[in-house]
């Protein structure tokens, strides 16, 4: 039996590409999370067989990425005003008696998808 890390139960594909350059970006430059991101409507909007398609709102505003080492902010990566509340349609597949992730799309301002998750 493989021994697989808990989130590799939950992400896989592309998603899990790009969770783990996020990760390898954050530990190379000293970076923690910090704050909260929160999601809301979210809805399963379709569900075939072993597939569903999720939408979720994504409110942003009060997450940041720290410096470790000083607990200060990253300004570089501040998020833009308009980008604080992205619009996020995940694909999922069903694996192993559980959903995984398998893809995402995000989408900003002025996308019409995002209109509807602004303040």
């Amino acid at each position: 039996m493989s021994h697989l890390s808990p989130v590799d139960r939950y992400v896989t594909g592309s998603a899990r590409t790009h969770m783990s350059d996020a990760v390898a970006y954050s530990k190379r430059y000293d970076l923690v999370p910090a704050g909260r991101d929160r999601m809301f409507m979210t809805q399963v909007t379709a569900i075939k067989g072993g597939s569903a398609t999720v939408s979720t709102c994504d409110d942003g505003s009060k997450f940041r990425q720290v410096y470790a080492s000083t607990g200060q902010p990253d300004n570089a990566l501040r998020t833009p005003k308009d980008e604080e509340y992205l619009f996020e349609t995940w694909r999922m597949v069903e694996t192993s008696g559980h959903w995984a992730i398998t893809s995402f799309v995000l989408a900003e301002l002025p996308s019409r998808s995002a209109v509807h998750c602004q303040p």
